[in-house]
């Protein structure tokens, strides 16, 4: 698969057209930008209310710059 990297941002970012999937069918499309590094997805809370998400509780995420922040998972 290949896909353009998104010119709008300095440096240019990846950048792919993701569906958000639940039992009910799907949302989207939505842009979303690729970090091939990350070791998390972020969403939105609006988006994951759409889809139905369930919370799974809460845990603490630490930025690239080492700032840490209680957020909830689902």
């Amino acid at each position: 698969m290949s896909t353009p990297y998104q010119t709008v941002y300095r440096p240019p970012f990846p950048a792919l057209t993701i569906l958000l999937t639940s039992d009910d069918g799907h949302l989207g499309p939505f842009p979303a930008l690729l970090d091939s590094g990350a070791d998390a997805t972020l969403v939105p809370t609006q988006m994951l209310e759409e889809a139905g998400a369930v919370e799974s509780g809460w845990v603490t995420l630490r930025s690239h710059f080492g700032h840490r922040q209680r957020v909830q998972a689902s």
